[in-house]
């Protein structure tokens, strides 16, 4: 479960991105979040993974909580997934 603290640790970490603006993909996947849509943000971060591979700690977040962006599996035992763990 994703708790309102959670999503306030995601969405400071975000905010330090860009010049204080943060990371767009990540802001409408905190907005899913906060309307307790989980499944379209696991959908939003499946689809706007591969924005996400230059911001590690966020990427962490994501991992974390989500789980692989193929599977949605935390600790997924796939190779592939395993390959693309933050390290």
């Amino acid at each position: 479960m994703i708790t309102q603290k959670k999503i306030n640790e995601l969405d400071n970490m975000q905010k330090k991105y860009n010049g204080g603006n943060g990371i767009c993909c990540v802001k409408t996947i905190i907005l899913y979040l906060k309307k307790g849509k989980i499944e379209q943000a696991k959908q939003a971060y499946t689809y706007d993974n591969d924005k996400l591979s230059t911001y590690y700690d966020v990427k962490q977040w994501f991992f974390d909580n989500f789980g692989c962006s193929v599977h949605h599996v935390i600790n997924c035992n796939n190779d592939l997934c395993k390959r693309m763990r933050v390290q």
